[in-house]
């Protein structure tokens, strides 16, 4: 009896999570979400959401205000471009995992850091350097600091944009050409740029802070392979499309390889893969990372039983950011915020 009562607890969690990896929210209900955040809740002037599932990719905004083609600052979403920088030269063979991080920058570190460290937030380097300036903070300043750094000598997993300041430092020294030739060219990803040129200004969607008040444009200088990147939900449907194999690219390999190196995180149930995080929520993986500048909040996820990947991109930057939107997409059991006033 005792096996029994086992067995059917059993499938009745797989029937669960089968039922969670299958829902995913219409253009209707997503749309009604969007509205209570933004009109209701005052928690956003504009969210963009993008869907990609066996039906195809679907977009859901404001049309003639921001749409698909409408450019955010993504923050750190820009973390899993340049693990994946890091992924495709590894597996082609021009870089190891393991290397020292001292073999490819002009400064000395400690050999114990490795571009695997670095990209996973085991290095032990510190949140953000002490010297960073918001305006014009240069790779002279980012070596500078590093030359003056001393780590600890027992590494546990610490959230680092400077780790990964310093591993695009060590394997893209110059980062936008290396993102355009083996990532963004390949996948056509036209919208996704450190620097946005003239004639795509029209297309920003400019930032706001808590308050709904208009805010400056970021620039991180040398910590753009950390955060520094503009991007639009069609142009994070491709790289989606290319992660759940709706896409066939030659960065297959690289893509998967990604989620094969998984390192815990201080966060119970939450692992730090290259670049992505995962979640286990009653044994359904979701894999996602999340972002936020002053003045926007981003999300990028996707469910790899089901094949379903999500983005979510607001202009606005607050406490409580765009999570939840893609994770309850991602899983229907999940919770969306409600703003109590």
């Amino acid at each position: 009896m005792i096996k029994l009562i086992a067995i059917l607890a059993l499938a009745a969690i797989a029937n669960a999570q089968v039922h969670r990896a299958r829902y995913v929210p219409g253009d209707d209900e997503i749309r009604a979400i969007l509205q209570q955040r933004v009109e209701h809740e005052q928690q956003s002037t504009g969210i963009v959401v993008g869907v990609i599932d066996s039906s195809g990719e679907r977009v859901v905004g404001e049309p003639g205000v921001l749409d698909g083609d409408s450019i955010f600052e993504i923050g750190s979403l820009t973390k899993v471009f340049t693990a994946l920088l890091l992924s495709d030269m590894a597996e082609r063979g021009e870089v190891k995992l393991s290397d020292p991080a001292a073999k490819y920058i002009p400064v000395k570190l400690p050999s114990s850091i490795t571009l695997r460290d670095l990209a996973t937030h085991t290095s032990g380097l510190p949140r953000m350097p002490s010297n960073f300036t918001a305006d014009h903070y240069t790779r002279r300043m980012l070596l500078d600091f590093l030359s003056h750094y001393e780590p600890p000598s027992n590494a546990e997993w610490k959230y680092s944009n400077l780790g990964y300041g310093v591993l695009g430092l060590a394997i893209a020294p110059d980062y936008e050409t290396a993102l355009r030739s083996r990532i963004t060219g390949p996948l056509q990803m036209n919208s996704t740029l450190v620097g946005i040129a003239q004639p795509d200004h029209a297309r920003l969607a400019i930032g706001h802070d808590d308050r709904l008040m208009p805010v400056a444009a970021s620039n991180f200088g040398a910590l753009a392979p950390a955060a520094g990147l503009h991007s639009s939900a069609n142009d994070l449907l491709k790289l989606l499309s290319a992660v759940l194999g709706y896409e066939r690219t030659a960065l297959a390999p690289a893509l998967a390889a990604m989620l094969n190196l998984r390192r815990a995180t201080s966060t119970p149930g939450l692992m730090n893969a290259l670049g992505w995080q995962i979640s286990m929520p009653d044994g359904l993986q979701i894999v996602w990372k999340d972002g936020e500048t002053p003045g926007y909040s981003s999300f990028l996820g996707f469910n790899p039983k089901a094949r379903v990947g999500v983005v979510v991109l607001s202009n606005t930057s607050t406490a409580r950011g765009v999570n939840d939107i893609g994770m309850y997409i991602l899983d229907a059991a999940s919770q969306l915020f409600r703003r109590v006033r």
